[in-house]
């Protein structure tokens, strides 16, 4: 690739560039990064390169993909997440709902919906004990349901500038989280950081999750 008149080899994808790599530039805002020769015990190397638009607009992509990337594990748990919570409040408004028609018409036919709710119902006991039984339920699902709505902005709140956050946090500890890696998934080799891409890191790093999610379903 030629940047500003020079042909030089640039890592300009997440196979191509490391996680260390990555890290470094949201960390510092160095683009050299980027550059296969590049040597960062030598602060002259490519220095006029540091801050470079075009290198600037590769890393800008990169950010892109490693984004998507490392969205796939939490966007499944999220989604999860919100479809449970959405599943409640669709069984809370259809279990009103049937308790404002058996108001309205006293009908107890339309109250026989409710084992298929998750509320016990027999036509043939006493209906009044019942349905207080139903209304107790029911109010403990509408607190539990306001919870997990809470609970669930807090947690998948968007961050400004997450990536570069993640990063800072990431490079302070890269290896200890690589000797992670390779203890629970059992690799069998050392994870170099400095070798390892961006794709390959955030896969071994969605592995990892999975297993403990995995694991932690398990003991139940």
């Amino acid at each position: 690739m030629k940047i500003k008149g020079q042909n030089m080899l640039i890592k300009k994808d997440v196979n191509s560039v490391s996680i260390y790599d990555f890290c470094m530039i949201s960390k510092n805002k160095d683009f050299r990064y980027l550059i296969r020769n590049f040597n960062e015990e030598d602060e002259d190397s490519y220095l006029e390169y540091k801050h470079d638009s075009d290198l600037m607009v590769i890393y800008s992509d990169l950010v892109r993909e490693h984004k998507v990337l490392t969205n796939d594990v939490k966007s499944i748990r999220r989604s999860k997440a919100d479809f449970e919570i959405s599943e409640m409040k669709l069984r809370y408004s259809i279990a009103s709902r049937v308790l404002e028609i058996y108001n309205e018409s006293s009908e107890i036919e339309v109250l026989e919906v409710f084992p298929s709710l998750g509320y016990e119902f027999n036509k043939f006991e006493l209906v009044g004990p019942q349905i207080d039984k139903i209304l107790r339920a029911l109010i403990g699902v509408k607190n539990s349901i306001r919870i997990k709505e809470i609970n669930f902005k807090k947690l998948y709140k968007i961050i400004d500038d997450e990536e570069e956050e993640e990063a800072n946090d990431l490079i302070a500890d890269l290896d200890a989280k690589a000797l992670s890696l390779e203890s629970e998934l059992e690799l069998g080799y050392k994870i170099n950081v400095k070798k390892t891409s961006i794709l390959r890191w955030t896969n071994l790093n969605n592995r990892s999750e999975l297993k403990r999610q995995a694991n932690g379903k398990s003991k139940h």
